[in-house]
C-alpha cells in the first residue's frame, strides 16, 4: 500500500518527444564600462580639530590629510578667534550632546515600566 507522499512510477507516462534546441536570438552586446585601476581599491580620509581657549583668547588648529584616487592631498590651518568663541562653542557642542542623549534615552523609555503600572502594584 502506498502512502499520500509516494507514488507509483509506472502509471506515470513517460515522453519521448524529440525536440530541437531553439537558437538565441543575437542582440548587439551592450557597452560596458572600464574598470577602475587596481590601485584605487583603497582610499582613507583624517581630520583633526583642536580648540583652546587661553587668557582670553580663542586659538584653532585643523588638519586634514586624505588619500582618494591615488592621490595624497593634507591642509592644514591656524588661527584666533574673538574671546567668546570658545564659550559659544562649548555651549553649543553641551546642548547637541544633551540633546542626543535625552533622543537616546527617550527610546529607552519604552523598556520602563509606567506610572499608572506602580499605582496599581502599591494597591
Amino acid at each position: 500500500m502506498l502512502r499520500y507522499w509516494e507514488m507509483d512510477m509506472s502509471k506515470v507516462a513517460l515522453r519521448s518527444d524529440k525536440r530541437t534546441p531553439r537558437q538565441p536570438e543575437r542582440k548587439s552586446a551592450a557597452v560596458v564600462a572600464p574598470a577602475p585601476p587596481a590601485g584605487d581599491f583603497i582610499s582613507f580620509r583624517h581630520s583633526y580639530v583642536e580648540i583652546s581657549s587661553f587668557a582670553g583668547k580663542t586659538r584653532l588648529k585643523s588638519k586634514r590629510t586624505q588619500f582618494v584616487d591615488g592621490r595624497l592631498t593634507a591642509e592644514a590651518f591656524e588661527g584666533e578667534a574673538g574671546p567668546g568663541a570658545y564659550d559659544e562653542l562649548v555651549g553649543r557642542v553641551r546642548q547637541h550632546f544633551l540633546a542626543q542623549a535625552a533622543l537616546m534615552l527617550q527610546s529607552l523609555s519604552w523598556f520602563l515600566p509606567t506610572i499608572r503600572d506602580r499605582r496599581s502594584d502599591d494597591e
